[in-house]
């Protein structure tokens, strides 16, 4: 039974009402400050992420979230090449803390107000959990809320933030009877691995929604799920949590004749589909489209349109991931007709998203002109939305679908052997990984990986021993289980340098690690990396 949602604000339910840099211009004003508010929306960006590495949580366990945001304001005007002197820039920061506490300096996403009103309908418990400082309960949205709970009061993170929102409810899973299934818990979030991701493991009866679900709630078109571009990559490690997309959500959402009438029927779709799904992120192929047939079968025979385009996607997913490239273009194109007729726009980022999977079909069946049609499209749209808006102002969503367009054009040329290119491919789209998600991410780290790659084909060891440790050192600050394959292909570098020493010892940490993670397809990379030293050093005693 669910009993509680919780929504993420900051880009789920509120915006700034104008870029951060106008608004710090504006008030840079009135203390004799001239700064170009683009130039302060991209010094925001960088002091913002500077100061949230060096000094965590907004300064919660050390200076406090006042002193945090000074720093930030005066390193923001400054590295926007506004000098002034710390009094002017300190007085500027009391001014703007004081501004970004009340309703002013935000505006509502358009369908927070319809969503919002209809979860009170259902007399749910509606609250606010948000890595944000203490002010968030003096901003307007607090008013429509039960409570709110911060990253910056709950400084040990992990399941107290989540524990807490439970216990603002007055409720608890331990206070159910063994076998029954404890309350049901909505997480929604505009990024899934922001604040939210560490904490599914606290029900797994609970549900992490993406914030894309809003739209749902102003119209009825095609509810846009968003896949971690980890997710996305053919033979990539799958995601062990399971992200439950927005359509899910409409069981939440019906009216109270429609769940009379209709319960039976929408209750056994949802479950069959998250059955299916479920399979998908085991691995379990045939099982899962198994499952999805016989919920388009139902989806169809109830006319629920939303959902049959839903099962498509997924269903050309699975096609896609069984190789099945025939099948999966004609399902991915079928899915492409239905949202632009639904009224979605032609640059809208799950179109680019669906456009991005065609060409990687394409470029799957050898047709390289239509591939490279497809890659340059999606790159092209989102840059174009970039250079109009500028990096700062648009969504986390466009820039790392850039970002992943980039990377996976980067392995279509790597593929063709154009390693120059692909190399630049690569690089660009680290450089906004590193930018969006931190130098730290697994994302990052595997991108860092690619270029090193790419680096040891053309022979430029030396560099390729550089990216390969830099990848290194990123996998191992944010546990990717990527870690081992990649000193496996450090160990290779090696390797081909005639280094055997260097080489096993890599190899040898990579086989370690792949075992202790229980990484099948890494256990096989060192295996064979280590096969092949033990080679040459037959060939070759004396080394």
């Amino acid at each position: 039974m669910l009993r509680l949602v919780t929504l993420d604000v900051t880009n789920t339910l509120l915006k700034f009402s104008r870029p951060p840099g106008e608004q710090y211009a504006a008030i840079g004003q009135l203390y004799g400050l001239n700064a170009n508010p683009k130039k302060l929306s991209e010094a925001f960006r960088i002091s913002f992420k500077k100061h949230e590495k060096e000094v965590p949580f907004y300064g919660a366990s050390s200076i406090g979230w006042q002193n945090w945001w000074l720093n930030v304001v005066a390193d923001t005007f400054r590295k926007a090449d506004c000098p002034a002197d710390d009094d002017t820039l300190k007085k500027v920061g009391y001014h703007l803390n004081k501004h970004f506490s009340h309703g002013g300096a935000y505006e509502l996403i358009d369908g927070s107000i319809p969503l919002l009103t209809r979860l009170q309908s259902k007399s749910l418990k509606i609250g606010a959990v948000s890595n944000f400082d203490e002010r968030l309960d003096s901003i307007l949205i607090q008013k429509m809320m039960k409570f709110a709970v911060t990253l910056y009061e709950n400084i040990s993170k992990t399941r107290k933030l989540f524990s807490k929102a439970s216990e603002s409810i007055s409720f608890n899973a331990k206070r159910y009877n063994p076998g029954i299934n404890p309350p049901r818990i909505v997480y929604w979030t505009k990024s899934v691995n922001n604040v939210y991701s560490p904490f599914m493991p606290f029900s797994t009866s609970n549900i992490i929604l993406r914030s894309s679900f809003l739209m749902f709630c102003g119209n009825q078109n095609y509810l846009k799920h968003r896949l971690d571009s980890r997710e996305q990559k053919a033979n990539s490690n799958k995601n062990k949590m399971l992200y439950f997309y927005p359509f899910f959500a409409l069981a939440l959402f019906q009216s109270k004749k429609d769940e009379e009438e209709e319960k039976s029927l929408e209750s056994e779709l949802i479950m069959i589909i998250k059955r299916g799904v479920l399979a998908i992120q085991r691995a379990e192929l045939n099982k899962a489209e198994q499952l999805l047939h016989v919920a388009l079968k139902s989806a169809q025979d109830t006319q629920n349109h939303q959902a049959i385009t839903y099962i498509y996607d997924l269903l050309a997913n699975v096609a896609y991931q069984r190789e099945e490239y025939v099948k999966a273009e004609n399902l991915f194109k079928e899915v492409l007709k239905r949202v632009l007729a639904d009224g979605m726009a032609p640059d809208d980022n799950a179109v680019v998203e669906i456009s991005l999977k065609l060409a990687s079909v394409y470029a799957s069946n050898g047709d390289y002109e239509k591939a490279v049609q497809g890659f340059h499209f999606c790159i092209g749209t989102q840059e174009g939305k970039i250079k109009k808006y500028g990096e700062a102002n648009v969504d986390e969503d466009t820039t790392l679908l850039w970002a992943m367009s980039m990377d996976w054009y980067a392995r279509f040329l790597l593929n063709l052997q154009k390693y120059e290119l692909a190399k630049k491919h690569f690089i660009k789209a680290y450089e906004m990984s590193e930018r969006v998600q931190g130098l730290n991410h697994p994302q990052t780290a595997v991108l860092l990986n690619d270029i090193g790659s790419v680096c040891s084909l053309q022979k430029n060891y030396a560099e390729a021993i550089s990216y390969l440790e830099r990848a290194i050192d990123a996998a191992k600050q944010s546990d990717s289980p990527d870690l081992g394959s990649f000193y496996v292909n450090l160990g290779a570098v090696y390797l081909q340098q005639g280094m055997l020493q260097e080489a096993e010892l890599n190899c040898k940490t990579g086989l370690f690690l792949a075992k202790k993670s229980k990484n099948v397809e890494g256990i096989e990379e060192a295996t064979a990396c280590l096969t092949e030293i033990n080679s040459v050093k037959s060939e070759n005693p004396k080394k």
